[in-house]
């Protein structure tokens, strides 16, 4: 869609949600495993069943309720396989906006964050396409203006 050759992967997120074993440990094997599979990629192992606690959110339900927190709406998608080894991609806000080329903010999240991972990641400059929109909030109790 920007017509550029794909980017270089900095990492690849692997999150999974077990509330049997929260251990930073396991997290830490499994990225061990899985570079020592593939050495060439960074690899970050996440169980969401825990992240909850380093953002100070209410504990997730499951993966894809951990992915509702996160600072911008189209990077909360994921690809898993299904129970007959099927790609399925799991989104919890959808993929149209993404497929707009948009960069949206998540209100579950401060604006700063948001601003400061489009910074760090530096997506405009990698991807000028993108727009970066914010969703309006509506007053609960609007005033009707005669």
């Amino acid at each position: 869609m920007h017509q550029s050759p794909p980017s270089e992967l900095n990492d690849i997120d692997v999150i999974y949600y077990d509330l049997d074993d929260t251990r930073v440990e396991r997290e830490q094997y499994l990225e061990g495993l899985l570079q020592k599979t593939m050495p060439e990629i960074t690899w970050q192992v996440r169980n969401q069943a825990r992240m909850h606690e380093k953002h100070q959110d209410p504990a997730y339900a499951s993966t894809l309720d951990a992915m509702r927190f996160w600072p911008e709406k189209e990077t909360a998608i994921a690809v898993r396989l299904d129970m007959n080894q099927r790609c399925e991609i799991i989104a919890a806000f959808g993929v149209q906006s993404l497929l707009e080329l948009k960069l949206s903010h998540n209100p579950a999240r401060p604006w700063a964050v948001f601003q400061q991972r489009i910074d760090d990641k530096q997506w405009l400059t990698h991807w000028p396409k993108l727009t970066v929109t914010t969703q309006c909030s509506v007053a609960a109790n609007p005033i009707d203006v005669e």
